[in-house]
């Protein structure tokens, strides 16, 4: 049996978030080398490292030039591909979110359909 999207869903945590958006912030600018961006993060460089590989995972393309490093596209594509960390939300709370007509809330509706099948009215 074939997993769902939901299944594949990257899980991250607030706090790794956080630092990714500030990360993507960093290389949406002018390209930093990587010491430039462990300092300004205040992280280690297995840290980021560790982060860029996960980036590249969500086929967010960050380019490496000269030893600095760059977001190629805009910081809104990059962030349109970053998983939100979990809400801790009921299904209930999920299923009053998912009632709207917009993408967003069919995307939500179809994954509580995955979840739980059709929801009752």
């Amino acid at each position: 049996m074939a997993k769902s999207k939901l299944e594949d869903a990257c899980i991250i945590t607030p706090i790794r978030a956080a630092r990714l958006c500030r990360l993507l912030t960093h290389l949406a600018g002018s390209p930093l080398t990587r010491e430039a961006i462990t300092k300004k993060l205040k992280i280690d460089q297995r840290s980021f490292y560790r982060d860029l590989d996960l980036l590249r995972s969500l086929a967010i393309d960050i380019s490496s030039t000269d030893n600095k490093y760059h977001l190629d596209g805009t910081l809104d594509e990059a962030l349109d591909k970053l998983p939100v960390p979990d809400p801790g939300l009921s299904i209930r709370e999920a299923l009053v979110l998912s009632k709207g007509t917009t993408a967003i809330h069919k995307k939500l509706r179809t994954q509580l359909e995955t979840l739980i099948g059709t929801p009752r009215k």
